[in-house]
């Protein structure tokens, strides 16, 4: 405990006024002397009582304290005045020799525990001053940096204010700031008072900002102190004060964010408890203006994206045929699905001049703006080379080609199906390039085939040559073309839907019309995954050639 001086606590007027009121009743001479043996105040006894009914001696001048009447023959006793057990003055009486030295101990202890008492109250009264002025300051700090951060989301901005208000409470001759990497286990200056300093890195433990990021407490060592438990011991030639910046998450954990540094003082002098103090209050502040910046980044990145992703889905919406065409001899559906409000499927029917139906399934690897333009460029592309009477495998080497450096620039790719169907051969000739293959019931045969041929995904090689193979349909014969987002598509556990389930279900309901096929296909995949959520586009494309009657 900080006790002041008994002169700080006690009035000597007032003292020296009890000493002479225990004097004129006793023949006793009181003194009180502080710690150090200074005089406070004294009294002695008058030799000489005033007559009854006169002008009191005491009223007309103060009673004087003479070494005749102290002197070091005569008994003596002392008691000490006490705060919290801690010694702050001494009360002396000293009578003649035949004064009881019991009476001496007893005026002693009384006039030491009147003072001791009235001493508590005017150091609790002090203290309770200066717990007031230090609240009265930190709440005026308080105010005064949330007032300068609260309207500032530019986190370099932020530091360099938090250092401005941090050198205006403690004066120092140096000062920075400095931020944790988000994985590379460093620090990195973003503001600084020391010239050179700005963008230096350190290990996160290693000096004293670092130990103070590392421990998550505060360091305050006085001019030449060495810092022993660093990483890389080190003695500052200042005094320095180093504050982590920390904030209390939702789960109730401290996160360090970074730490704030001062350095050098006037010879003499050092930081105190209280600028630790003053200091933390700006630590604490600064650290909840660098996460609230923080939030509000990842909402403005979280808003881009989701307007990005909006227009990716009406890109993509664009792209899907509104209906299908009605060529003679088949029934035609296609659906798709997207999964996160925008996906990278893509599905198409497009019947050229002479007739021929030319169907088109693919999936783009991602999911944006990128991947949605992507599409709408080999829609482009495809229709044009399908109208111009290319062959499937042509039709996929040339959007090869053409696509390569655009789809390698933007680190995607394209999985494709390319089927052209002839109403009067009744003739299916198909190319893939990297898609599932899709699955045909044959009616006559009673099972299920899988259309595949060999051939590379779209944008990975140039100068790629697809394979192209022919097959007659049949009436009551059903082609289905899909997307992995139905056999990839998984349930709670894990697993996977899978062909077998989709080729069982085509084996099934492959009677009934294709939109219903459609519809069993999605709720069976729907039921597989339960309340998991779609992670990937579910794209469906069904033909299904009339019966014969």
């Amino acid at each position: 405990m900080n006790t002041m001086e008994l002169s700080q606590l006690l009035d000597a007027e007032q003292v020296r006024r009890l000493l002479r009121a225990v004097t004129e009743l006793l023949p006793l001479n009181l003194q009180v002397v502080d710690a150090r043996g200074n005089t406070l105040a004294e009294a002695a006894h008058l030799s000489e009582m005033p007559a009854a009914g006169s002008r009191s001696r005491a009223v007309e001048s103060p009673p004087r304290f003479t070494s005749t009447l102290l002197e070091p023959s005569s008994a003596e006793a002392r008691a000490p005045i006490e705060i919290h057990g801690e010694p702050i003055g001494h009360v002396i009486v000293r009578g003649a020799d035949d004064v009881p030295p019991s009476t001496l101990r007893v005026a002693a202890r009384l006039v030491a525990q009147i003072l001791a008492d009235q001493a508590y109250k005017e150091h609790e009264l002090h203290s309770l001053s200066a717990e007031l002025i230090n609240k009265y300051e930190e709440i005026t700090l308080l105010y005064d940096v949330s007032q300068a951060l609260g309207s500032v989301f530019d986190i370099p901005t932020i530091c360099e204010i938090a250092l401005e208000k941090a050198v205006q409470a403690v004066p120092a001759a140096k000062a920075f700031v400095m931020l944790k990497d988000k994985d590379s286990g460093h620090l990195t200056v973003i503001a600084a008072r020391v010239d050179g300093l700005l963008g230096r890195r350190v290990p996160i433990g290693q000096g004293v900002s670092g130990k103070a990021v590392a421990t998550g407490k505060p360091i305050l060592l006085y001019q030449g102190q060495v810092l022993e438990a660093a990483s890389k011991p080190t003695a500052p030639r200042d005094a320095v004060l180093s504050v982590p910046m920390i904030r209390i998450t939702d789960q109730g954990t401290e996160e360090v964010l970074g730490v704030i540094t001062l350095a050098g003082k006037p010879p003499g002098e050092m930081f105190t408890a209280g600028d630790l103090k003053l200091l933390s209050t700006i630590a604490t502040q600064t650290a909840i203006a660098i996460h609230n910046s923080r939030m509000i980044e990842a909402l403005r990145e979280a808003e881009r994206v989701r307007q990005e992703l909006e227009i990716a889905a009406r890109i993509q919406q664009s792209l899907l045929p509104q209906q299908p065409p009605q060529v003679a001899g088949v029934e035609l559906v296609g659906r798709c699905v997207p999964a996160a409000n925008v996906g990278g499927d893509y599905y198409d029917f497009v019947v050229d001049k002479r007739g021929h139906l030319t169907l088109l399934i693919a999936d783009v690897s991602g999911h944006s703006v990128g991947a949605a333009l992507m599409m709408a460029m080999a829609r482009s592309l495809l229709r044009r080379q399908i109208a111009e009477g290319k062959s499937p495998a042509t039709v996929l080497s040339d959007t090869n080609a053409a696509m390569l450096e655009d789809l390698t620039n933007a680190n995607l790719f394209i999985t494709m199906f390319c089927a052209r169907y002839d109403p009067e051969t009744h003739r299916l000739t198909f190319a893939n390039g990297g898609h599932n293959p899709p699955l045909l019931w044959c009616a006559t045969e009673g099972r299920v085939l899988s259309l595949d041929a060999d051939g590379l995904i779209v944008g990975v090689l140039e100068d790629v040559s697809y394979e192209e193979k022919t097959i007659s349909l049949h009436p009551g014969d059903v082609l289905l073309l899909y997307t992995d987002g139905i056999v990839e598509a998984r349930n709670p556990q894990g697993e996977f839907f899978g062909e077998e389930r989709l080729r069982q279900l085509l084996r099934d309901h492959a009677s009934e019309t294709p939109g219903l096929l459609m519809e069993r296909i999605q709720r069976a995949v729907q039921e597989h995954i339960q309340d998991a959520p779609q992670q990937d586009d579910i794209t469906l494309l069904i033909l299904k050639t009339q019966e014969a009657t």
